[in-house]
């Protein structure tokens, strides 16, 4: 049996099944969440030049590269047609882009630096299959190209090698890395360990004492200085003095996101750690994560002597760098924001793998793994993957058959239609009713919209009652699009 070329057909049945997958994601096209509503109107309503500058409305935060790129498919398609699906689909093309270029680069950094056949055929299947890599793959949001501009990140100050490298080579380095700043908010984490690294494996550890080594590492890290000078004073201070208030608010008390002692020692830490495999969320399994994510840690560490000192120390520091940004509330560790670790994390977690010896059977029990595991994820039904769906195109769909008909429309805060849809797309301004917020309702009919994707097992019928006093819910039935949302017809008596 020749399990070299098994090897390869898997990975190529990998890859060439992940592109499938994140292309079938595009096509089907489910509806924009609140965000990328929010995002798509910030890229509508301003000029190339306006998006260099902080965006003006609703606390969105991108970066300037990948705005410009989601700027320029949004008027190619909008000139082709004005329809809200298209253009939604046009604002998806960049991201997908990037999460199927993010699969032959992932592969490369796992063969470049782990040599363990079983890791590499392992991690490239978690990572092309695993729910939050394919979730945010066509997300109108900067979450792909900040994951694709990471893993070129890591192979580059992987293999980076000043002694061998040509001036040409080095200055092409330098180059990618002050791109991957105006494409990723994320990338200044992984080349400012990478440089750090470079300059203590290449320049302090070299004992030959070679200039040339030096001024290699001078031309790579010049061009990347002034670059961060000029991305500190034109784009984070202005969007930290724009959005930076309402961004703590909103990731301290909103959607708390930033690590205490008390929640580093509890579960939370494990949940969000762990989160990129799935959503872990019942207690009674964590002690099993625990033991098996640190084993896993432990056997990476122990591998110390076999595995690139560059790669190992990027792949340690990296997570813990975060995880301290998180504690200082810097950063907040939430999925999507550091979607950027997930490489790391997919090689962190895949090391316990290389304990099983490279013989003919375990590799047979390997193979047939994989085999089992892509199709067990092929076979998902596609709406499986879709992180976030508030059913937003339903309820703008719904709403404009209401207004024709006269009726009162109601929708909460949490179904934000008004923001999306009025906004998100460039679409004339709904006419609602009140928004349901401790506000008493005078005596009539009103029709309700709500969705609950906060909390999939909450009473539906209680919290939709608990929003209006005094009110006879007349019926209530499931929305058939989104299994999250509710319509309702309530009369108020008083």
């Amino acid at each position: 049996m020749n399990f070299y070329k098994i090897f390869y057909i898997e990975i190529f049945i990998i890859i060439f099944l992940g592109i499938f997958l994140r292309i079938k994601l595009l096509i089907f096209s489910p509806s924009f969440w609140v965000d990328e509503c929010n995002l798509a109107w910030n890229i509508e309503i301003s000029s190339y030049k306006q998006l260099l500058k902080p965006l003006v409305s609703d606390f969105q935060v991108a970066p300037i590269g990948f705005l410009i790129i989601e700027k320029f498919f949004y008027n190619l398609f909008k000139n082709v047609s004005d329809n809200y699906n298209i253009l939604e689909i046009s604002l998806r093309i960049f991201p997908c882009i990037c999460s199927v270029i993010s699969l032959p680069l992932f592969y490369k950094f796992a063969k470049d630096n782990f040599k363990n056949e079983f890791l590499i055929l392992i991690s490239t299947a978690l990572f092309a299959f695993t729910i939050y890599s394919v979730g945010y793959a066509c997300e109108a949001k900067q979450y792909s190209c900040e994951l694709m501009f990471g893993l070129i990140l890591l192979i580059i100050f992987s293999n980076i090698n000043l002694k061998k490298d040509h001036l040409k080579t080095v200055l092409i380095y330098s180059l990618i890395c002050i791109i991957s700043m105006w494409f990723s908010s994320t990338a200044i984490v992984y080349i400012a360990i990478g440089i750090i690294l470079t300059g203590i494996y290449d320049i302090y550890c070299n004992r030959e004492n070679n200039k040339s080594i030096f001024y290699k590492f001078i031309l790579l890290l010049i061009p990347i200085f002034f670059n961060c000078l000029i991305y500190y004073w034109t784009y984070y201070i202005p969007n930290i003095k724009t959005h930076g208030p309402y961004m703590y608010e909103f990731w301290n008390t909103l959607q708390p996101s930033f690590f205490s002692v008390k929640s580093f020692a509890g579960h939370f830490y494990m949940q969000k750690l762990l989160t990129f495999f799935g959503n872990i969320q019942y207690i009674k399994y964590m002690p099993y994560f625990y033991i098996l994510f640190f084993t896993s840690i432990f056997i990476f560490i122990k591998q110390y002597k076999n595995i690139n000192k560059k790669t190992f120390w990027l792949c340690i520091i990296s997570p813990i760098l975060m995880i301290l940004a998180s504690f200082f509330k810097i950063y907040p560790y939430y999925d999507r924001l550091v979607l950027f670790l997930l490489p790391i994390y997919i090689v962190l977690f895949c090391s316990i793998i290389t304990i099983l010896p490279q013989n003919k059977y375990s590799k047979i029990f390997i193979y047939i793994l994989v085999c089992i595991f892509i199709a067990f994820c092929i076979n998902r039904n596609i709406e499986k993957y879709i992180v976030h769906n508030s059913g937003i195109r339903e309820i703008y769909a719904v709403s404009q058959q209401y207004n024709k008909e006269n009726k009162q429309m109601i929708t909460s805060l949490q179904c934000c239609t008004k923001l999306c849809y009025s906004k998100g797309l460039g679409k004339d301004n709904l006419t609602y009713g009140e928004i349901i917020k401790d506000k008493k309702l005078p005596k009539g009919d009103y029709y309700i919209y709500e969705t609950f994707y906060w909390d999939k097992n909450a009473d539906k019928y209680s919290e939709l009652k608990n929003l209006v006093q005094q009110s006879d819910i007349l019926y209530l039935y499931k929305s058939k699009n989104n299994p999250n949302s509710y319509f309702a017809h309530i009369r108020i008596e008083e």
